[in-house]
């Protein structure tokens, strides 16, 4: 395999010898399977180019169908202590006071410096 020199600084701590060995033998592992794949997207790409639209897989009607339901949120993810948000215009504060969250933080909108040209 060869690997053109990168510019990223630091690539060298990443493309090490093992991860390069490491991708080496997933691409003769996945190669041909990648390949189909790639050319079905193609192939979906251009149908829905030429205008088909977007639906479920017909042997997923069972499932979409069926009564199901997922598990419970965990309590932790339900607790939203803070929200954080950007600069506080209204919009945003009113997002955030919506939120639900038990505090909320902003990030104070920089205000011009004053000219000292009189």
């Amino acid at each position: 395999m060869a690997v053109a020199p990168s510019s990223v600084v630091g690539a060298e701590k990443v493309l090490t010898p093992d991860a390069l060995e490491f991708v080496l033998h997933m691409d003769r592992l996945f190669h041909d399977r990648r390949d189909v794949l790639l050319g079905a997207r193609r192939t979906r790409r251009a149908r829905l180019a030429a205008g088909e639209s977007l639906d479920f897989l017909p042997e997923t009607a069972g499932i979409r169908s069926s009564e199901w339901q997922v598990a419970q949120a965990p309590a932790d993810l339900l607790d939203r202590r803070v929200e954080i948000t950007g600069p506080t215009d209204p919009k945003m504060a009113i997002n955030a006071l919506n939120s639900g969250a038990r505090v909320v933080r902003t990030f104070p909108t920089p205000r011009p410096k004053a000219s000292n040209t009189h």
